[in-house]
């Protein structure tokens, strides 16, 4: 078996080429009546804004004719001065099916904007009705700009007057290629016994917007721009103002724990030993039993931190005993899931009494624990919502999970939430988090369980990212509870083994948090050529850790670890391997790594997007295992194909040769070297200067079952490498010598 490699240098960097003037596709044309169609709909939406609204500006949706590209957005309509026009959008997300999908985007503007693209957009009719015969298109738009031909700033005023900029004109002619036509927000109604409901983040908050419309709620049941509503508050707030509804769903509330299939089995007693520096991991979850303290107490940091002082009951204790049994030792608890990693140590925190909470009070705890305990890295959260995820909305809870996972060097392993009727239903918050690293279940024999749920979330975002056994009927875990054993099934016995192995890499392999996870998900999907499963991910992990951090004798593997600090971050010095003209490999790559997120803006949720290129090198370029021409010149890539076969916006991406019976070596170009390229882009015009740490998997197979490592780490010092192996035993030691405490006299 070869050792996984670390492979460490310095990237070069590239900024973006600034973009040239506002143009549209080669097909396209735009004709003074679409213009007038969109100010005739602007105009409409204007009149039909209630006068009663409580509000000082008005809130508009943009209807596009598709699923856009950060790019496609309007560049003019609705900009005030300099100011961009994505500075007002609220919200974003789907209408439509299918090939009929398209974009609508709700912006926050004052009248007076919204009045003046009216006027604008009239002018641009008149305009090309005057100058271009009633229509353009792209060869007559671009020409405005063709100096050869005299065209200039001073000949467009000339032959326009001043009524409308050039640039202005152009962004307009943009517009209207992408806009259908324009509407005041109106959301579907819900219902429920309790709805956390969203509101467009306007002037006021949420607390402070629900009284102004005579809707009392307390002040604990909203948070920031939402709030947690009866029925009967949100039926009042949906018939006096639905325009400010942006999104709505189920609290959490209650818990999806399945029911344990046996009672307690009550055996003699059990020895752990003593906890010693074995890795700790963080649980957040039911109450730990402190009041019949199970055999592995001792391993247990129990900080039980229920609302309002409430003591726990009996019933309380029982999912969150059994969880962090799990964590500690569930592997010699259920032997045939061995993983090699040992015991590990967990500080416990039960906040949640067994009929759940508030998703507020929820969010609210998990953010001041992470805060509070910056030692733990890895954190096991098995709780889940009954309730079904929304199509274009992110959980509270997820986004501070995302948040929290952004900003600090944590990693959320995440249960994907149980069907409690086996009924095929979608994934519930928490597992909605994009950043997170989401575990569903399945039987011993591969197959999903009985419970388990599906993705996407978001509509088109891949979750869950693996799966694990979690028991089902009649092949239940065994778990412990008090001083007996208790034998459960579901997702949130599941999470805990995938806890133990990210905290076994992140902790004792000393592997980055963003290669540990991109690590796990690789293992689990190996050289399958498929997409994502909804229901099982990108796989199912193996059990042994070894099967993760060792590959066969004919493959090399390797990670990279790295920031993202300018629009492409590459390097063209990869030595594979390679006889004669020809290289005699199969390559796959993992990629992940943890963006920051915006939950107002629906489902254009992530904010920064990583693409990755890796392969031979042609006339200075990457040419990818994976065919990708974004961003290349004369690129013809919708947004919806970058979004459904390339994982745009996406944090996981994954690239893979296709396996056949009889693979064929790759043919050399002009270079004896691969390359690595990540493009990195953001949703904000202004950009994201901010360095975006991402984790690189890859694997590479030799097609002759030849074993080529010592010549490709040889040539990897050569071109400037630092090569290290990750050998296990000797990791395992240099964990052990860091963790002793060295008193001085």
């Amino acid at each position: 078996m070869n050792s996984l490699l670390n492979l460490q240098r310095d990237f070069e960097s590239k900024s973006a080429t600034a973009p040239s003037h506002p143009t549209i596709s080669t097909k396209a044309i735009v004709s003074s009546a679409t213009l007038r169609n969109l100010a005739m709909s602007l105009r409409s939406t204007i009149d039909a804004w209630p006068q009663d609204a409580p509000l000082q500006w008005m809130l508009i949706s943009v209807v596009y004719n598709s699923i856009v590209a950060k790019s496609n957005r309007i560049k003019r309509i609705f900009a005030e001065g300099s100011k961009d026009p994505e500075t007002s959008i609220r919200g974003a997300h789907y209408e439509g099916h299918s090939s009929e999908q398209h974009h609508v985007i709700t912006h926050y503007v004052p009248q007076v904007v919204a009045e003046s693209s009216v006027r604008e957009l009239e002018l641009a009719a008149a305009l090309v009705d005057q100058h271009f015969g009633g229509a353009i298109n792209k060869q007559k738009l671009d020409s405005l700009w063709d100096k050869k031909a005299g065209n200039t700033n001073e000949s467009w005023k000339k032959a326009t007057g001043e009524a409308l900029s050039r640039i202005n004109f152009a962004r307009l002619i943009h517009d209207a290629c992408y806009v259908d036509r324009f509407e005041i927000p109106h959301p579907p109604s819900k219902e429920g016994d309790q709805i956390l409901t969203t509101l467009y983040q306007t002037d006021s908050s949420a607390f402070e917007m629900l009284r102004t419309l005579g809707i009392d709620v307390l002040f604990l049941n909203t948070l920031e721009n939402s709030a947690v509503l009866t029925n009967a508050q949100y039926r009042q707030l949906y018939l006096r103002a639905p325009y400010l509804i942006a999104m709505s769903t189920v609290d959490f509330s209650r818990l999806d724990e399945i029911d344990p299939a046996d009672p307690l089995v009550y055996r003699g007693p059990l020895s752990l030993g003593s906890p010693s520096n074995e890795p700790t991991i963080g649980v957040i979850d039911t109450p730990f039993d402190s009041e019949y303290p199970p055999y592995f107490s001792a391993w247990v940091d129990v900080r039980n931190e229920l609302p309002n002082n409430l003591p726990p009951r009996q019933k309380d204790y029982v999912h969150g005993t059994c969880v962090t049994s799990l964590i500690v030792n569930g592997h010699l608890m259920n032997r045939q899931l061995d993983d090699g990693c040992g015991c590990f140590r967990v500080r416990h925190f039960g906040i949640v009494p067994a009929e759940g909470m508030s998703s507020f009070a929820i969010a609210r705890k998990i953010s001041d624990i992470v805060e509070a305990n910056p030692d733990i890295r890895v954190w096991n959260l098995s709780l889940g919502s009954d309730e079904e995820t929304e199509y274009f909305c992110i959980s509270p809870e997820a986004e501070v999970l995302d948040r929290i996972q952004n900003t600090k060097d944590v990693l959320f392993v995440v249960a994907a939430t149980n069907s409690r009727t086996g009924e095929a239903r979608r994934i519930g918050a928490p597992a909605d988090s994009v950043n997170s690293l989401v575990v569903n279940a399945v039987r011993p024999d591969g197959v999903p369980a009985s419970y388990a749920r599906s993705g996407p979330i978001l509509d088109f975002y891949r979750k869950p990212d693996v799966s694990y056994y979690g028991g089902d009927k009649g092949c239940e875990l065994s778990t412990c509870c008090g001083t007996g054993e208790k034998r459960c099934m579901g997702t949130s016995y599941a999470a805990p083994f995938i806890a133990r192995k990210a905290a076994y890499l992140i902790e004792v392999m000393g592997i980055p948090r963003d290669a540990a996870k991109a690590l796990l998900i690789d293992a689990a999907c190996g050289w399958s050529n498929g997409e994502p499963n909804p229901v099982t991910g990108y796989g199912i992990v193996p059990i042994n850790i070894r099967d993760v951090l060792k590959t066969s004798n004919d493959e090399i593997k390797f990670y990279v670890a790295g920031n993202a600090k300018a629009y492409e971050t590459y390097t063209y010095s990869l030595p594979v391997p390679n006889i004669g003209s020809s290289f005699p490999f199969l390559a796959r790559a993992m990629l992940c790594y943890a963006p920051p997120c915006n939950r107002n803006q629906g489902v254009d949720y992530t904010l920064t997007e990583l693409d990755l290129h890796l392969g031979r090198l042609r006339s200075g370029k990457v040419v990818s295992v994976k065919p990708n021409t974004q961003g290349e010149e004369q690129d013809r890539t919708t947004e919806k194909d970058a979004r459904n076969y390339l994982g745009k916006w996406d944090n996981v991406k994954r690239i893979c040769d296709k396996v056949v019976s009889r693979p064929r070596a790759r043919k050399m170009y002009d270079s004896n070297l691969w390359g690595i390229k990540i493009r990195k882009t953001s949703r904000l015009s202004t950009g994201d200067r901010s360095p975006q740490i991402f984790g690189l998997v890859v694997t590479l197979k030799e097609i002759n079952h030849v074993n080529r490592i010592e010549s490709f780490i040889q040539h990897c010092i050569a071109e400037g490498w630092l090569v290290r192996p990750i050998d296990i035993d000797t990791q395992v030691r240099i964990y052990q010598d860091e963790q002793i405490e060295i008193e001085f006299e």
